[in-house]
């Protein structure tokens, strides 16, 4: 799966999980926040794939994942990055 994918499938998690996906510019990290009764995944749409999966991951290792069917690829790579 390349990272393209695994972006995809990650924001496909998000959005089963009731968490809307919100890209914009500007000076800011990014992460988890919560507004009116809704979850939502800030990601800075400058900074590369790579560090925007990294950020994805962090937040969700964050949820309560109970309950929710992941990918066996998301999930190794969420227990991978546990050991990391």
């Amino acid at each position: 799966m390349n990272s393209e994918q695994l972006l995809g499938e990650l924001q496909q998690l998000l959005q089963e999980m009731s968490i809307q996906v919100r890209f914009g510019k500007g000076y800011f990290t990014g992460g988890l926040c919560r507004y009116k009764d809704q979850n939502y995944l800030y990601i800075n749409k400058s900074q590369g794939i790579e560090q925007q999966i990294a950020l994805i991951i962090t937040e969700i290792k964050k949820l309560d994942l109970n309950g929710v069917d992941i990918d066996p690829t998301i999930s190794k790579l969420l227990s991978e990055n546990e050991t990391n």
